[in-house]
């Protein structure tokens, strides 16, 4: 599939050349990447079943999943040994309408 693994999950490669792809993770061995490569994934719905998919898919093990999808009113750092979880808010706007908080968190792998 040309759009991550799913419609909810959208993978791009982006390489230091300048040769950028939508790609799907399934199947994708993220051991092979380089400092050159970085592999954006966005998950775009707050679904346990789905985060599980994606995370199994790149091999990243003890995601705090339960952390995720409750998220958190306060930015948040968690370390783990292989990744860091972070969290901010932002706020979305729609015309005539409250601004709703909207809660964003990555997952980055340890680098030296």
């Amino acid at each position: 599939m040309a759009d991550g693994s799913g419609p909810n999950i959208r993978a791009y490669l982006y390489d230091a050349s300048g040769t950028d792809e939508i790609v799907d993770i399934t199947g994708l061995d993220v051991k092979q990447l380089d400092e050159n490569k970085l592999l954006w994934v966005t998950i775009l719905q707050r679904d346990a079943k789905l985060i599980q998919r994606a995370s199994t898919q790149l091999h990243i093990e003890r995601l705090p999943i339960k952390t995720i999808i409750e998220g958190s009113s306060h930015p948040r750092l968690i370390k783990f040994d292989e990744f860091f979880h972070f969290s901010v808010n932002s706020v979305m706007l729609h015309v005539d309408e409250s601004p709703l908080k909207f809660p964003l968190d990555f997952i980055s792998e340890r680098t030296l």
